[in-house]
């Protein structure tokens, strides 16, 4: 981790003929960027994954029946007006 933390802190870029030094953050060309920003979000994701886990399971099913809900709406108007253009008088249920 040492050793790490010492390549970071010699974080250096060129820009305009002249050298700076990056005081926050990785440079998006750092080599070790990659497996840093892993690490990190590793380490911040860890709490709230175990906290609600199927979290976007639970609104991929939600999703599922509201769309359910929404087809059967539309079958049954498409139904409807299929009966009215045939001459049958359709009584509204709602």
């Amino acid at each position: 981790m040492v050793l790490l933390d010492e390549c970071r802190k010699c974080n250096t870029f060129r820009w305009s003929g002249e050298y700076f030094k990056q005081v926050r953050g990785l440079a998006i060309g750092y080599s070790s960027a990659p497996a840093l920003a892993v690490a990190f979000m590793s380490k911040v994701e860890k709490p709230v994954i175990k906290r609600k886990p199927i979290l976007y399971f639970d609104l991929y099913e939600a999703g599922k029946e509201k769309h359910a809900q929404y087809q059967a709406k539309k079958a049954q108007k498409s139904s409807e007006a299929e009966k009215e253009a045939e001459g049958v008088k359709v009584e509204n249920k709602e």
